[in-house]
């Protein structure tokens, strides 16, 4: 800490002389806690009650100047996390989503996705525009045909829309697909990336803040993925019990029964499907190595839906929206 650096030296001694020294003009030694002199006076205290009084006065200002640095550290402190967005961003997220789902689908509440102050430190590690436009493209020509959970029609016309500002859960994908698209190297093979740890600290600054969607679910996946691929334990199993978590909550698990009358598009709801197929798939892949394991998701059926044909829900094909068209289990 640098306030502590500034009256705490090394090996034990202090910057500064104490106030003894410098009063009666001797040279100190600097030892913590006290100095030869004070020691010497400590030892002389019953013959020397001044002595006493000088080295009372000498404690009483260093915890002072101690206290208000303390102080000012838990200021700092304070001042910095406000700077991240968690405390100076209210969250307005409706309790009765949970409290009462009933009550919520009647009601014309919506959940809120507000802009944190946390979008600007995203800007920062993404770069402009054409540099967003890269990650994306290089994350849908390699890593999209393995895992397509991320509609790219969706993505390059409603996410990152010239027409207005991705807000704070895109820009959070985005990252992910940073994180997600990186190779190790020769300088850096460790994967717990700067990047890595600092898309971590985002996704729950993001959840501290109550912005609930399915894109930060997505880039919860991404992480996941990428724990699971890189060995990043036990990071890499707790991700994904999150994503199953946080699915529930979203109600995906009704996307793979029936088609619904929701006010999602087709697309929006493949995207939904296709999100938790990917969550069913990591928590048991994870869960090889420990068959005893508890899994969160249920296990489909033959009446779930599987995720239809990857070019055509790319394409935003209309013809398949009719019910016939589906692939049961």
């Amino acid at each position: 800490m640098e306030w502590a650096s500034t009256f705490k030296g090394t090996g034990g001694y202090a910057l500064h002389a104490c106030e003894i020294c410098k009063t009666r003009k001797r040279k100190c030694d600097r030892r913590l806690p006290q100095c030869s002199l004070c020691a010497r006076y400590l030892d002389r205290s019953i013959a020397r009650p001044k002595g006493i009084r000088l080295i009372l006065h000498s404690f009483k200002n260093r915890a002072c100047r101690y206290a208000d640095h303390g102080d000012q550290v838990s200021s700092d402190i304070s001042r910095d996390v406000n700077q991240l967005g968690v405390l100076s961003q209210k969250t307005r997220f409706p309790s009765v989503y949970f409290l009462d789902r009933d009550v919520f689908q009647q009601s014309l509440v919506e959940i809120p996705n507000p802009s944190l102050p946390l979008s600007l430190q995203l800007n920062i590690l993404l770069g402009n525009d054409s540099e967003i436009h890269h990650i994306a493209s290089r994350f849908f020509d390699h890593t999209h045909p393995f895992m397509p959970i991320i509609s790219k029609q969706l993505f390059y016309t409603r996410h990152l829309s010239p027409l207005a500002p991705p807000k704070t859960d895109i820009l959070l994908l985005c990252f992910c697909m940073k994180i997600f698209t990186w190779m190790p190297s020769e300088k850096i093979s460790d994967p717990q990336t700067h990047d890595y740890l600092s898309a971590k600290h985002f996704i729950v600054e993001i959840e501290a803040a109550g912005i609930f969607t399915l894109q930060v679910l997505q880039a919860n996946l991404l992480v996941a993925i990428y724990e699971l691929g890189h060995g990043i334990y036990p990071s890499a199993n707790l991700t994904i019990g999150a994503c199953a978590t946080r699915g529930i909550a979203l109600d995906l698990e009704r996307e793979l029964t029936a088609r619904t009358t929701s006010q999602f598009t087709w697309v929006e709801e493949e995207e939904r499907r296709r999100v938790w197929w990917a969550i069913i798939i990591l928590e048991r892949v994870a869960s090889l190595g420990w068959p005893s394991r508890t899994l969160i998701t249920k296990d489909p059926t033959s009446q779930h839906l599987l995720p239809v044909d990857d070019s055509a829900w790319d394409d935003g094909v209309g013809d398949l929206i009719l019910p016939s068209n589906f692939i049961l289990m």
